[in-house]
């Protein structure tokens, strides 16, 4: 009987203590390129700016609400807060520049006939056109459901929508800050449309990008967890097909 024990004893290998069981390694699940070097360097630059630039001049336009003094007082005052605005507005000049340019080389590469699948075009085509088409005509029935690619007409509108608000917002700030220059050419009925338009879009535009953006891309899909893919570039295989 004893040796029979010792028998069953010695024949139990004995696992290291930094052993894991086969079923408690976790699997990578496969990745796809979503974004390449440049959208993902741009869009982080945009939203420290938008953050940036929205922290600083809220302060202004809604002096008497509760949290802005603090807020105030964070960015080292008036003068603190001032710096950290035209260091976030000249972030997005860079940002629309480099918008600029990227198309500019969309156009440039697809005229030498080179691969341009890996550039992400967001203009609007004559597919988005349709694609409303489509789906207003599915809304009151009278169109089968419609089928998008990643590339919808909101997504689209988003971006559209967003590069036109920064530009006047950026033209309307540039002018509020350097009135003794503009003052020689334009009059001083421009220096009230810049406010408001600096001011009013600005709200605008915060709402847009967390209202419509955050929806169209995260809530309304249920990939909330995603949110990262704009950073990393990369996304799921599963989520790509979706898309």
């Amino acid at each position: 009987m004893v040796d029979e024990e010792k028998k069953d004893g010695a024949a139990k290998p004995v696992q290291p203590a930094s052993a894991k069981p086969a079923a408690a390694v976790k699997k990578k699940k496969p990745k796809a390129k979503r974004f390449n070097l440049f959208h993902r360097v741009a869009h982080a630059l945009v939203t420290v700016a938008t953050i940036g630039a929205s922290t600083s001049g809220f302060p202004l336009k809604f002096k008497d609400a509760p949290g802005m003094q603090w807020l105030t007082d964070l960015q080292g005052g008036v003068t603190g807060m001032a710096l950290v605005h035209r260091v976030c507005a000249v972030t997005i000049g860079i940002y629309l520049v480099g918008q600029f340019f990227y198309i500019l080389y969309y156009f440039y590469a697809r005229a030498r006939g080179a691969d341009t699948s890996s550039i992400a075009w967001v203009l609007p085509r004559k597919r988005e056109t349709l694609d409303v088409r489509s789906n207003l005509l599915y809304m009151f029935g009278r169109h089968a459901e419609p089928s998008f690619k990643k590339q919808t007409y909101w997504g689209v509108f988003d971006w559209v929508v967003s590069i036109a608000m920064f530009f006047a917002i950026l033209v309307s700030g540039t002018i509020i800050w350097f009135p003794e220059f503009f003052a020689l050419y334009l009059p001083g009925t421009w220096f009230n449309v810049a406010y408001v338009t600096h001011s009013n879009g600005a709200v605008l535009l915060v709402v847009i990008t967390l209202v419509t953006h955050f929806y169209n891309i995260y809530w309304s899909t249920g990939h909330l967890s995603d949110c990262m893919i704009i950073f990393t570039g990369q996304m799921t295989v599963r989520r790509a097909k979706l898309d």
